[in-house]
């Protein structure tokens, strides 16, 4: 689907950013446009909500899939996210000291809501990849949603987490407005995106 406005701020001012191909599964190029108004960088034009799951099908796909690692790329994802999962439970601990409770969106196999729960917090997750979910109530013994409980819950949390999930999801407005209904008086939402730079 071509967007013709801005999915952030809905201005019309956008100019091409860079060219990216897919390595993993497709091997099509991907642009990559900006908005002059607010900075967002995103795919466009981009798969619909239709098409986006075959993107995830491939074995080297580490967050869903939690496979022993045998290329380098995959050994050093697992060495920088026993790093980042520290520092993601620093960032949270720093502004919400008690342990309260958490809801990790698109968990993956649940590394980093498996991590929080063994420090003390109350955790639910949600994962749309159900052989992903699988994995992540096995390993972790969580309890693990698929996507269609944010739209159905009214539980609220102290903290509601997004590791690079939300440049994933349709349509970006309508999103932001439900995450933040799932935070709690006083609670944090948690985000970290990609930041692309372009090379001159």
């Amino acid at each position: 689907e071509t967007l013709e406005q801005c999915p952030l701020c809905q201005s019309k001012t956008l100019t091409a950013f860079l060219k990216v191909k897919d390595f993993s599964v497709s091997g099509e190029i991907f642009n990559i446009s900006q908005c002059k108004d607010c900075g967002l960088r995103f795919t466009n034009p981009r798969p619909g909500p239709e098409e986006i799951g075959q993107y995830y099908k491939f074995t080297d796909y580490v967050s869903h899939t939690d496979e022993e690692a045998t290329g380098f790329i995959n050994q050093l994802y697992r060495r920088v996210r026993r790093i980042t999962l520290k520092q993601k439970e620093g960032w949270i601990n720093n502004l919400i000291p008690n342990q309260g409770s958490l809801l990790d969106i698109g968990c993956g196999t649940g590394d980093f809501a498996g991590h929080m729960q063994g420090k003390g917090w109350k955790v639910e997750a949600v994962e749309p990849d159900e052989s992903a979910a699988a994995k992540a109530r096995a390993k972790h013994a969580l309890r693990v949603f698929p996507e269609e409980y944010l739209q159905s819950t009214t539980q609220t949390y102290d903290a509601v987490t997004l590791w690079h999930v939300l440049e994933h999801v349709h349509p970006l407005d309508e999103r932001i407005r439900q995450f933040t209904s799932l935070v709690k008086k006083g609670g944090y939402l948690f985000i970290a995106v990609p930041n692309a730079e372009a090379n001159d």
